[in-house]
C-alpha cells in the first residue's frame, strides 16, 4: 500500500489553500526516481526528478474530483489521469510523484508499491493524482 504523506514544509501552504486563505496553483506533478525514505521531514533536496527522454513535469490540471470516501475507508479526492510517455531509452525507473506549487514548494508525496520502468522508448506511466487528508501513521 502507497501513503501520501505532507511533509513539514507543505503544511502551512496547504492548510491556506484549504482554508481559502491563498491560492497555490498552478501545481505540478514530477516522478522521482530515487528511493527515500519518506517522512515529514522529505524535502524536494532529498528527492531526484526523473530525465528519461520525453519527460517533462505536468499541470495538475483542472478541479479535484469530489471527495470520496474508498475501500480502505479514508477520504480521498482524485484529479485528472496524466501520462508520461518515453520517447528514448534510458535507465530510470519512476518509483513515485510528487506535487509541488508554483513556488516550488512541496505539498505531498507518494512513493509507488512498486518501480515503473521508464527504459524503453515509448515506455509509459498513467498516473492519477489523489490527496488525502487521513493520517495512517504517527511516525511520520
Amino acid at each position: 500500500m502507497s501513503v501520501i504523506v505532507v511533509p513539514d514544509v507543505g503544511k502551512i501552504p496547504l492548510l491556506k489553500l484549504i482554508s481559502g486563505e491563498s491560492v497555490l496553483y498552478p501545481f505540478e506533478v514530477a516522478l522521482f526516481t530515487n528511493d527515500p525514505v519518506i517522512s515529514k521531514m522529505t524535502t524536494l533536496a532529498g528527492l531526484t526528478e526523473a530525465t528519461f527522454p520525453g519527460y517533462a513535469r505536468l499541470a495538475l490540471a483542472g478541479r479535484a474530483t469530489a471527495a470520496v470516501i474508498n475501500a480502505a475507508g479514508r477520504s480521498v479526492t482524485t484529479w485528472n489521469q496524466i501520462t508520461w510517455t518515453a520517447t528514448g531509452v534510458s535507465a530510470e525507473d519512476a518509483a513515485g510523484y510528487y506535487v509541488a506549487n508554483s513556488a516550488g514548494i512541496l505539498l505531498w508525496v507518494e512513493k509507488f508499491d512498486a518501480p515503473i520502468g521508464m527504459r524503453v522508448n515509448a515506455a509509459f506511466l498513467k498516473l492519477t493524482p489523489k490527496f488525502s487528508l487521513e493520517s495512517v501513521f504517527s511516525n511520520l
